[in-house]
């Protein structure tokens, strides 16, 4: 993984979080077979952890959010109570950051749980950013989703040891 985007570095005055998410879903028809991807790094840009895993049946913006859930779930489970959010999701971005108004009614369970797991946390921020600077968890949730493989649907590694 590159240098993290400059959108993080220009958000405030108050001091950045150290761990930065890219998150990705992926649908084959909308809606189709579809995955959800994550990866969490440090300042540097160096990778701590990725996860990508198949969801079923699910629309691209289903994917979206379920990617996002994903990555809260696993910075809640580390400890981690300060984190920035990348995705190439403008809705997911623009309904999470309260600019657009959650219509769908298969997306709005999926953005009261996100809303949820925001509350846990001491510091959240999320940027829309284009799909060229997602590139780790835009090609993890496309692979694990062209793979056929039924006995693995998750697919987990963390980096250097404990994060």
């Amino acid at each position: 993984m590159s240098s993290v985007p400059t959108a993080a570095a220009s958000s405030s005055q108050k001091r950045n979080p150290e761990i930065f998410g890219f998150i990705d879903g992926a649908s084959r028809g909308n809606p189709g077979e579809s995955a959800c991807a994550f990866v969490l790094c440090n300042r540097q840009g160096e990778l701590l952890f990725q996860c990508a895993r198949r969801i079923g049946r699910a629309t691209n913006n289903q994917a979206e959010y379920q990617a996002l859930l994903g990555l809260l779930a696993k910075v809640i489970e580390l400890g981690i109570n300060e984190v920035t959010v990348f995705s190439d999701s403008q809705l997911l971005v623009r309904q999470i950051s309260g600019a657009y108004r959650v219509q769908s009614p298969q997306l709005k369970p999926l953005y009261r749980e996100v809303l949820n797991q925001v509350k846990k946390l001491t510091d959240f921020n999320i940027y829309h950013i284009p799909r060229e600077q997602n590139t780790l968890a835009d090609q993890l949730a496309s692979q694990v989703l062209s793979t056929h493989l039924k006995l693995k649907p998750v697919f987990e590694q963390a980096e250097r040891g404990n994060i």
